[in-house]
């Protein structure tokens, strides 16, 4: 294998033992048919190098990276689903694979997989994914992170040649294993599996290791369980306020506080109380914070005062509700990015007759008392269309039937090169913000 000198391996959580993982092997599929790399996320990893060979035998037969883990690990955690606890979960059809070093940011990225074969987690499952599943994956993620929503990267999709059975699609369906690029895979559940087990040794190792690799400027903090709880909190504000600007259920907010709560439960089994409650407490300043920088960054608005932005974001999200049916969230922010400076763009476009009721008269008074930030990415030319890059599950369906009928897969590449235009143009990894990406 070649990889480029910017690939620096340094798997840390193999180190934590198995009371965190099991080690498995990679299924042994019947075909590897490399269907999709991602280059520019590989880039920054230093694997952009690597031979379709190379790639293959590292994400299809998932021969060992050098330097890196000698065998896949699958991660260990509980949780609750639909708020039932379950002590029955794990990784069931995926496995840690390497980890490594982001090229600019030095920040610790993992590889891990779906779809990659039976561990022990899989219950009643057969480890596979199918390849339409993979497909959507990759949609999903590449748009995602084109709004400026934190999120794990598809970096590779290869068909594995078996027939699955699946209640949802057509059946027998093609199989596929998908790796991710993703900035940890540490979960909520990894802590809660060992208060389960009444575990506050592995609680407290658990907490340094995270501490310490994802958050090492807060390592000199004398209660490490608290200013943890209080980095994930605001970090879980972020992600939230991401997908709320990017048109998430209205109910998250109320799902993941009470998934913080969890976590701060399991914590208390090694610290106090207090500072937990304290970090807790920050939450609903911090979605605030967040759900009003989201705004304005998809609206690319320079931000005034508090009062002023939250009016700003109540109003908009008031049209959008008046908008109805008739409204999805991607034509609104498109149409309305730049704000005032898109008012004419807006005015003649095919919602203009929508903007112009009663409703919206709010939200456009007062988008007229913001300034567009860094106005130039108006001129890209993805501005002179008359709506933006979306995915409807039409669109998801519409890209899946060549795939599936002829192994067309130059519409899925055409929408895929339409969606990375779209992230050039809004630039909103280009902002100062935190990196959004992973």
């Amino acid at each position: 294998m070649t990889s480029s000198p910017a690939y620096r391996p340094d798997p840390k959580f193999m180190a934590l033992g198995r009371d965190f993982s099991d080690p498995v092997d990679p299924a042994d599929f019947p075909m590897t048919r490399l269907r999709f790399r991602n280059d520019r996320a590989a880039a920054t990893v230093g694997l952009e190098t690597l031979s379709d060979a190379a790639w293959i035998a590292a994400f299809g037969r998932f021969e060992p990276l050098p330097g890196n883990q000698p065998q896949p690990l699958a991660m260990r955690y509980h949780g609750h689903q639909f708020r039932s606890y379950n002590p029955d979960l794990g990784d069931g059809r995926g496995f840690l694979f390497a980890q490594l070093r982001e090229q600019d940011s030095d920040r610790l990225l993992d590889l891990a997989t779906k779809g990659s074969g039976q561990t022990p987690w899989s219950r009643q499952g057969d480890g596979r994914l199918t390849l339409k599943g993979g497909m959507r994956e990759i949609l999903a993620a590449s748009l995602l992170e084109a709004l400026g929503v934190p999120t794990s990267r598809a970096f590779s999709l290869v068909e594995t040649g078996e027939d699955l059975q699946r209640g949802d699609e057509p059946s027998p369906t093609r199989s596929a294993v998908l790796t991710r690029l993703s900035h940890s895979h540490i979960r909520f559940g990894t802590f809660q599996r060992q208060a389960y087990f009444e575990r506050p040794d592995l609680i407290t190792v658990l907490v340094d290791h995270a501490v310490e690799t994802y958050y090492p400027h807060l390592a000199d903090a004398p209660d490490r369980p608290a200013v943890l709880m209080r980095a994930v909190v605001e970090a879980s504000a972020r992600l939230l306020a991401g997908w709320m600007a990017a048109g998430s259920f209205g109910r998250q907010p109320e799902a993941v506080f009470w998934n913080l709560q969890q976590l701060a439960a399991c914590l208390t089994l090694v610290t106090d109380q207090a500072g937990l409650l304290d970090a807790l407490n920050g939450f609903s300043d911090a979605y605030r914070d967040a759900l009003r920088a989201a705004m304005l960054r998809r609206l690319a608005l320079k931000p005034r005062d508090l009062a002023t932005d939250m009016n700003l974001v109540s109003a908009a999200f008031k049209a959008l509700a008046a908008g109805g049916d008739t409204l999805r969230w991607e034509p609104f922010f498109f149409d309305w990015f730049g704000g005032s400076a898109s008012e004419g763009r807006a005015m003649a476009g095919p919602r203009a007759a929508l903007y112009g009721e009663e409703a919206f008269a709010d939200f456009r008074r007062r988008l007229a008392e913001f300034e567009p930030d860094r106005p130039e990415r108006l001129d890209h030319p993805i501005f002179a269309q008359p709506d933006p890059e979306e995915l409807l599950i039409e669109h998801v369906e519409a890209l899946w039937a060549p795939i599936a009928s002829q192994d067309d897969w130059s519409p899925l590449h055409a929408k895929l090169d339409r969606i990375e235009a779209a992230r050039r143009a809004y630039g909103f990894g280009d902002d100062g913000a935190e990196n959004n990406a992973v």
